[in-house]
């Protein structure tokens, strides 16, 4: 099949060298969160993949772009005094966190490990202090938020708290319980100074900026009680209210009013405890609106598709404020001098000596050509160099002629393909729903196929077998399977799950990841199996449950990995010395070895290019949806692309 090649950029502008450089794109992803600071006059965005931005209101360019985490996130916190960013966020093992984040130097500061969901986070009013809330027999957790220490403060309550302010003095603090309580108690001894009955139940609470009322919203009505007193001093129904926010610049209310027809979004003043309305005010949402959040003249607004639009309510008008530009990069596969990237649609072929180089200088990326062709398989989410032709599969596998362009073969299955190794012509696959194929690369032709058990991961073994990795309650975590009779046995292993298996470049050696359970607690581990004298060893353990890792192997038996680290490490698995990687904000996913270079594909769908003897960065590579690309320096202090690529770099 004949694909048509689109040519575009041929000469690098050799010199276009920038100093602290930022990618300058929007979200990949929906933003889930949006905070303003008034005394920094930034707004912070977070998305669901992790990435926080942060721009000024009124500059075309960010001022930083910074991975957080791939966990998920379920609330931010921005402390009001100095350069704290708190998020909680919590893995698929249902652990919980509270990270805690220097933004201005874009370095993690610590992280609180929480037995129990935290309800709520914020900070003291001077940033001395964040406090967590949750539902245990301490509902109140207060730490130093440059340290992460532990206090004794308000360890004294015992009601669960559903809100709580603490003012700039940080000597008292306000507790609202949705049982309608107010308890005012000392910070430091939690001594009770009063208790109040207010309104119950009330929902998204927050303090006026001049901290005499705080504001709760119930149904579709909005309360102002009285900091001090509890009293009910104003109330306002709203009809199709989902929700409000403070904008503490202008000591206003926005609300966001959906009455499926039409979406507004209000603003009310408080004054002395009583609502003013300023309807004339009234803005009309265009686009689904996921979070917003205001300055004293703009109004910040997200979209599904993680687009951030400013509204400024001065000369009423839209503006884009955020847009991403950049692509997602799925995979890559070099063979030679070039660089086979996948995207979702497109298939951009990168060539420069750089790739052949063994010594991996960016300096080489100078020279270079890029093409892009429409990708022969939509949404891939692996790919291989098999006879310089590429293997790319999802829920289908696809060989390409890359001289040609043409598809040699393609072949269908029922659910995703998780594992795909290649020996001798032939081709073993395994998709999720258990379906195992060996189909010969040059014919096409399936050549043996089989519904598994539970395998999770496969391997050729010896001629006509083939091994399996499962759970050991299949009868083994390791299955020889022999494709002539269809039978399977054990193959014997110290561990319980085998998540992948990994062959190495000596014949009778095998690599295995996978889980053991010690003193009832699932711990992940790395092996070598010897297969002629059937002896196992630990090459890495990590006392927790890790489903999904990555691992590649370079010539002399060095392996990398991805397993308990957000960065790389390397084994040697000749003396079984561990060396990490330099740490890294953009986490790492997939790791490939090739000729010299390690390349990883992130979490934020970034490329990155490592030096496998330094542990070092060499650069991280960023495509964009006008195909200009961007490499950063490891110190982020240099930056040089293609012709038009400086509008994508910002310096702070």
């Amino acid at each position: 099949m004949n694909k048509q090649i689109f040519f575009f950029i041929l000469i690098l502008l050799p010199s276009l060298i920038f100093s602290k450089k930022v990618i300058n794109s929007g979200h990949q992803y929906p933003v889930k969160f949006i905070e303003y600071s008034q005394d920094e006059d930034l707004f912070f965005s977070v998305s669901e993949d992790g990435t926080l931005v942060i721009k000024k209101s009124d500059e075309e360019k960010i001022s930083k772009r910074l991975f957080l985490t791939s966990n998920t996130i379920t609330q931010i916190a921005l402390s009001p005094k100095n350069n704290h960013l708190a998020i909680v966020e919590t893995d698929s093992s249902s652990h919980f966190y509270v990270s805690v984040w220097d933004w201005k130097n874009e370095r993690k500061l610590y992280s609180i490990n929480m037995k129990e969901f935290p309800m709520s986070i914020g900070f003291s009013g001077n940033g001395s202090y964040i406090y967590i809330t949750s539902i245990s027999s301490q509902p109140v957790k207060i730490f130093n938020s440059t340290t992460g220490a532990s206090t004794t403060f308000l360890n004294g309550n015992i009601n669960f708290i559903d809100f709580i302010y603490i003012g700039s003095s940080e000597k008292t603090a306000f507790l609202y319980s949705s049982s309608g309580l107010l308890d005012i108690r000392e910070l430091n001894n939690s001594n009770l100074l009063k208790s109040i009955r207010t309104e119950k139940n009330l929902l998204n609470m927050s303090i006026t900026p001049d901290k005499r009322f705080l504001v709760g919203q119930k149904d579709s009505t909005i309360y102002i009680i009285g900091r001090n007193d509890g009293i009910v001093y104003s109330k306002k129904v709203i009809p199709e209210l989902k929700h409000f926010i403070m904008n503490n610049s202008t000591g206003e209310i926005l609300c966001f009013i959906d009455n499926k027809y039409r979406k507004t979004i209000s603003t009310y003043s408080i004054i002395g405890g009583e609502f003013f309305d300023t309807q004339s005010n009234e803005i009309v949402v265009k686009n689904d609106i996921e979070v917003f959040a205001a300055s004293d003249q703009n109004i910040i607004l997200s979209d599904s598709k993680g687009h951030l639009q400013k509204y400024n309510s001065w000369n009423n008008t839209y503006t884009t404020f955020l847009e991403n530009k950049l692509i997602n990069i799925e995979d890559i596969s070099i063979v030679d001098d070039m660089a086979l990237i996948l995207t979702n649609e497109q298939l951009f072929i990168f060539k420069s000596p750089f790739f052949s180089d063994s010594i991996k200088n960016s300096k080489r990326l100078a020279t270079y050509t890029l093409e892009k062709m429409p990708s022969p398989l939509i949404n891939p989410i692996g790919s291989k160099i098999v006879n310089n032709n590429l293997l790319l599969w999802n829920d289908s596998i696809v060989y390409l002629n890359l001289t040609t362009n043409e598809i040699i073969f393609k072949e269908n299955f029922t659910s995703e393909i998780i594992d795909v190794k290649v020996e001798n012509e032939k081709m073993l696959i395994l998709d999720k729903n258990g379906m195992v194929k060996i189909i010969n690369l040059e014919t096409g032709e399936i050549i043996f196929s089989f519904k598994s058990l539970g395998f999770t991961s496969v391997a050729f073994y010896k001629e006509n077998e083939i091994l399996g990795g499962t759970d050991k309650s299949n009868g083994g975590s390791l299955m020889i399977l022999d494709t002539k009779t269809r039978e399977t046995i054990p193959l014997k292993n110290n561990l319980d799950v085998v998540f992948a298996i990994i062959p190495s470049n000596t014949q009778y050696k095998l690599y295995l990841s996978g889980l053991k359970k010690i003193n009832g607690i699932n711990q992940s581990y790395f092996t070598e199996l010897n297969l002629l004298n059937k002896s196992e060893r630990i090459l890495l353990n990590n006392n927790t449950e890790i489903l999904e890792s990555s691992y590649t192997i370079d010539e002399s038996n060095m392996i990398f990995t991805n397993l308990g680290t957000k960065s790389i490490l390397s084994i040697d698995s000749s003396n079984k010395r561990i060396k990490p990687f330099e740490q890294t904000t953009n986490q790492t996913k997939i790791i490939k070895y090739n000729n010299g270079g390690i390349y990883t594909i992130n979490e934020n769908s970034s490329l990155s290019i490592w030096n496998p003897s330094s542990g070092k960065k060499i650069i991280d590579f960023y495509l964009f949806n006008d195909d200009e690309w961007v490499a950063v320096s490891d110190n982020s202090i240099n930056a040089f692309g293609s012709e038009k690529s400086e509008q994508y770099i910002s310096t702070n």
